[in-house]
């Protein structure tokens, strides 16, 4: 720290420091980058900044100046000295600072990591009063490139700078969701802030409602792993899960190896004792559902573990919604395995399922039958065949399951 740095903050006296100040934002007009240094070491002081009030125009206009038509070295300590005024309230509120967003996105585009970094550590402090101006300016192109840029990468924390700026963009309207590339949107989801993470999913869910086709993209850019992820440790499920079934329903996404590596992970969500969401459960269940209409992930070897996990689900008191989703997912799942009708058996599915065709819900109870139908339909199981288990299918309840062979 300089020697007249040290004189101002250690004065006593309040028009010593205040005055000095001042004289530093008269002086960095000139663009001394010496006494720019200055200001930066007296500003990153959070009890300075206390001291002085200044009003914008004696501080932020200054630094736009700066920001505008100086060389770099100068425009890197200006939008530095910016991000330490602009903790101020009711500096970040004012109308003199909107003005300050046009040649802080002119730095971001700069391609020079240094100042792209100062940059949008201001943007950060401008991005909850100013969201539209900086979307407005060009924002959210720029911050989208610099958040796909791996050459070299943002440090960490002000990559989740970035990322919180553009989320403030897409929390403030839903305009801007289609300017945003999906690449970035599922970068987002990366975000350890979960409004951030919120902003994303919601932006990724009116995408892919409005434009199928936006569902490969999404699982091209690691969507399918990233929202395995939130599931995994149970952050902001039901939205990860709405879109993960989305995603999943897609006929070219359940071809691609992303939906194979899904199954072992939503069975475990299933299984996981942490899950306490219903719709989560729902979805992952309806996930594994749309999976398993694909013969060969049917046949997977993950398929055994997912007939457990759905067996798991009807015997936890589950809704009758998910009751039909998971009898629904598991007829896939035999239909082209006998491997799993017995992991099914072996779960202990059959008495869940007779337990079920008494239920007061027609829906469950035809749906329960149809499957014990399909379960016995060769002798893969025969061993687990009862005499109830006839009874039942054989009844005149369900006249149209009589099976096709007698259990010997």
């Amino acid at each position: 720290m300089s020697s007249i740095t040290r004189r101002i903050i250690g004065s006593n006296i309040l028009k010593v420091k205040v005055g000095g100040c001042a004289l530093l934002v008269c002086a960095a007009k000139e663009y001394c980058q010496k006494q720019i240094e200055v200001l930066v070491n007296i500003l990153e002081h959070p009890e300075c900044r206390a001291d002085y009030n200044l009003t914008p125009r004696q501080t932020i206009e200054p630094v736009i100046t700066l920001l505008n038509s100086s060389p770099p070295a100068v425009q890197q300590l200006a939008a530095e000295l910016l991000s330490h005024l602009l903790l101020e309230d009711h500096l970040q509120k004012d109308t003199v600072t909107e003005q300050a967003i046009t040649p802080l996105i002119q730095v971001l585009s700069s391609g020079l990591p240094n100042l792209q970094q100062r940059a949008i550590k201001a943007l950060a402090n401008l991005a909850i009063a100013w969201p539209n101006t900086i979307a407005k300016e060009g924002g959210v192109f720029e911050l989208s490139k610099v958040l796909l840029q791996s050459d070299p990468p943002l440090p960490h924390v002000v990559w989740e700078s970035a990322a919180s700026v553009l989320s403030s963009i897409l929390q403030y309207s839903t305009e801007f969701f289609l300017e945003v590339p999906v690449a970035v949107l599922v970068q987002l989801l990366r975000s350890g802030t979960e409004s951030t993470v919120v902003g994303a999913l919601n932006a990724l869910l009116v995408l892919e409602s409005d434009d199928s086709t936006s569902a490969e993209a999404m699982a091209e850019s690691g969507a399918v792993e990233a929202l395995l992820d939130l599931l995994r440790s149970h952050q902001c499920e039901e939205t990860a899960a709405r879109l993960i079934e989305a995603l999943l329903n897609n006929v070219r996404i359940r071809e691609a190896k992303a939906a194979k590596n899904a199954i072992a992970p939503l069975s475990m969500y299933l299984l996981d004792p942490q899950t306490q969401s219903q719709q989560g459960r729902l979805l992952a269940a309806l996930a594994l559902g749309d999976l398993f209409q694909n013969e060969g992930l049917a046949r997977s070897t993950d398929a055994v573990a997912a007939c457990r996990a759905l067996v798991n689900l009807l015997e936890d008191q589950p809704t009758e919604e998910m009751k039909v989703v998971a009898i629904c997912a598991l007829q896939n799942l035999v239909m082209y395995s006998r491997a799993n009708k017995r992991a099914v058996a072996e779960s202990g599915g059959v008495q869940v399922l007779l337990d079920l065709i008494s239920s007061s819900n027609p829906d469950t109870s035809v749906q329960a039958a149809m499957f014990v139908k399909l379960l016995f339909n060769n002798h893969t199981i025969q061993e687990y065949a009862t005499s109830e288990t006839v009874r039942v299918i054989t009844g005149k309840q369900y006249p149209f399951l009589v099976l096709s062979y007698s259990f010997a």
